[in-house]
């Protein structure tokens, strides 16, 4: 019966003996420090989203790594030597107090590295995000080539506010403070800043033929792109079109 506590108390000897313990605590805070790290600079420089998953991913596969190194091999003045099992007696008497010390950091170390990749990894991504935010419609790139559809163009960019408007879960800001960013060339995170929204919705009117083609893409407050969206119809029934391409985009938001 006294067996298996004494085979344990030489197991967790051995591992203190090996560093394993000591490995996994400087990996969990090497790790915590990359995550923070990660956590601000990825968003300033416009890194893809899988980036993150990547950094996860690589650094709960690096835990296990180190852990299995330390156990295997000792680094030593000669360099790695493979580990030898320490045999001496005392090894199974040590303070019990250190033991589970030794056993409790150990398993701080590998809870917080999971706490930290769960709550990376729970974290909502850009479309999850648009619940209950606010949108910015800018005025519509005029690519229609006929003058006398400037009417179509701009009563298109204020159905699409009034279309957002009606969405409860989104705020969206009136056309007149955007009008301001007609052919504006200040940068989506510039504009978002000033508005104070969390998105932006930018496009553009072109007619091909006897048919209109409207190029919607909604951006971020970081200058990511959340999705496009091409729609095209026939010119002959301007309220019709107004009515399907607002109620395509606010499905696509409210989404």
């Amino acid at each position: 019966m006294n067996d298996a506590p004494s085979r344990l108390s030489a197991f967790i000897a051995e591992l203190r003996h090996r560093r394993v313990f000591r490995v996994a605590i400087v990996y969990a805070g090497v790790a915590f420090i990359i995550f923070q790290v990660a956590d601000f600079a990825f968003p300033a420089l416009h890194v893809p989203n899988w980036f993150s998953s990547a950094v996860v991913v690589l650094l709960l596969l690096g835990f296990f790594i180190a852990v299995g190194l330390a156990w295997a091999f000792d680094l030593t003045a000669e360099g790695l030597v493979r580990a030898k099992v320490k045999r001496e007696p005392t090894a199974a008497k040590a303070p019990h107090h250190v033991v589970i010390g030794n056993k409790t950091l150990a398993v701080i170390a590998l809870l917080a590295i999971i706490a930290a990749a769960w709550s990376w990894w729970g974290r909502p991504g850009p479309e999850a995000a648009l619940g209950k935010k606010s949108i910015a419609v800018l005025p519509l790139d005029d690519l229609m080539g006929d003058p006398e559809q400037v009417y179509f163009v701009e009563g298109m960019h204020e159905a699409l506010i009034s279309a957002l408007s009606n969405i409860g879960a989104v705020t969206v800001i009136s056309r007149r403070s955007t009008l301001q960013y007609k052919d504006s060339e200040k940068t989506m995170p510039t504009i978002a800043s000033e508005l104070g929204v969390d998105a932006l919705l930018e496009g553009s009117a072109q007619l091909v033929g006897e048919r209109v083609r409207i190029t919607t893409q909604l951006i971020d407050s970081q200058d990511r792109h959340l999705w496009n969206k091409t729609y095209e119809r026939e010119l002959e029934d301007v309220f019709a079109l107004y009515n399907d391409v607002t109620r395509a985009i606010a499905q696509e938001i409210q989404a």
